[in-house]
């Protein structure tokens, strides 16, 4: 899915992803939660999906 997004939205999903890896609740970030799951907000079109297990963090 990833290597499918325009290059810009990678980059910037790239961007995010180094800031969640920093502070995961950023305000940027637009952090939701969904039952088990996380989802970031990746500019005005896409989310992240992000799934915690144990104390890691892994985005899918």
């Amino acid at each position: 899915l990833y290597t499918d997004l325009p290059h810009k939205v990678q980059e910037l999903a790239d961007e995010k992803y180094r800031l969640f890896s920093r502070d995961p609740f950023h305000p940027s970030l637009e952090l939701q939660a969904k039952g088990k799951v996380w989802t970031v907000a990746v500019g005005r079109s896409y989310r992240a999906i992000a799934r915690r297990f144990g104390n890691d963090v892994y985005w899918v």
